[in-house]
């Protein structure tokens, strides 16, 4: 078995990843340690992993207080939204990277890949929160304490389911 396959084979099979500790306000270092998470979940390689830290993020949602609640909606925010940003999200560290390592491989799926890495990590981290199993009581929920942006992109996942 190649290096590569082990490698597969144990993110595939090792459990979900350790439940995020933080206090129920989100308070001291715990926004940071939050924040890094989410970059986490968007920067996950894997489906599998991408869907657990998706849903250990929910399941921390559930689990703050309401002042935490607010706190993780402010950093679902900080998140950004590119859509309207006149390079359509290219300035992103990385993004021409990704682009050029994507275009390497001239397949379907590399295209839908490409589309995908420009999608703005804010609407992905919120399409994640959907898929999962408390998906819309979670949304539902953030809506409460987002900004009018925010809360007409919810509104926008929850019609759609996209």
């Amino acid at each position: 078995m190649t290096r590569r396959v082990r490698a597969l084979l144990s993110r595939i099979l090792a459990g979900p990843p350790p439940r995020p500790v933080m206090s129920a306000d989100l308070g001291g270092d715990d926004e940071a340690r939050l924040l890094a998470d989410m970059r986490a979940c968007l920067d996950d390689e894997s489906m599998v992993g991408t869907r657990r830290r998706a849903d250990a993020l929910a399941d921390l949602y559930h689990r703050l207080a309401p002042a935490g609640q607010a706190r993780f909606v402010a950093a679902v925010s900080a998140l950004g939204d590119r859509s309207g940003a006149a390079d359509g999200g290219l300035s992103e560290p990385g993004a021409f990277a990704r682009m050029e390592e994507l275009e390497l491989f001239e397949r379907a799926s590399s295209k839908l890949a490409l589309l995908e890495s420009l999608e703005p990590p804010r609407r992905r981290l919120l399409q994640l929160f959907a898929a999962t199993a408390r998906g819309r009581e979670i949304l539902d929920g953030m809506r409460r304490h987002a900004d009018a942006g925010l809360s007409a992109e919810i509104d926008r996942i929850l019609e759609t389911g996209s």
